[in-house]
């Protein structure tokens, strides 16, 4: 089977017109896998099994945050997480290390809501990070009066959110 891909047709006013379907090469491994080349014009119809490897290893995500400062106090005071050095971006915010990776605190006007999220953080976009021990996040997050919720997966690990809205994952590292 002959996998298609879609091309469209634009109009004077910059609408899509028409979708139209053009053949394409397909995927040598198995009809699913052609199935997904269609959607995947941008790669030049390689298949997504067979791209080439990268060696990626995560440096940093970043958090939008209303107050860098207050924000701190729960990812420094609480988490214990250490401030990094930042250049001046012309922004406030902040970076922080997570073992040989970082969270960038990015202090801008929130796009994304910050109600009406799932009650349970893996429910929703979220950090994981990984301790060595879950018992003495729960008891710092007791005691700071931040509500978490335990992980459905059963796994030691639990899911808080920051000031914002933010979900993280705190997963405790198997020994």
């Amino acid at each position: 089977m002959i996998a298609r891909k879609p091309h469209s047709t634009v109009d004077n006013l910059g609408y899509r017109a028409a979708i139209h379907f053009r053949p394409i090469k397909p995927c040598l491994l198995d009809e699913a896998c052609s199935a997904s080349v269609i959607l995947l014009e941008s790669l030049n119809n390689v298949c997504p099994r067979t791209m080439p490897k990268f060696d990626f290893v995560l440096h940093h995500a970043s958090l939008i945050v209303t107050n860098t400062q207050a924000s701190l106090q729960f990812y420094s005071g609480i988490l214990g997480l250490e401030l990094m050095d930042r250049p001046d971006l012309g922004f406030p915010g902040a970076w922080l290390k997570v073992g040989n990776q970082q969270i960038h605190l990015l202090e801008l006007n929130n796009p994304d809501p910050t109600t009406g999220r799932p009650a349970h953080g893996g429910r929703d976009r979220h950090v994981a990070m990984t301790v060595s021990d879950i018992e003495p996040v729960k008891e710092a997050l007791n005691a700071a009066g931040f509500v978490y919720t335990m992980s459905i997966s059963g796994r030691k690990a639990l899911f808080c959110r920051d000031l914002d809205g933010n979900a993280i994952e705190i997963i405790q590292r198997e020994q």
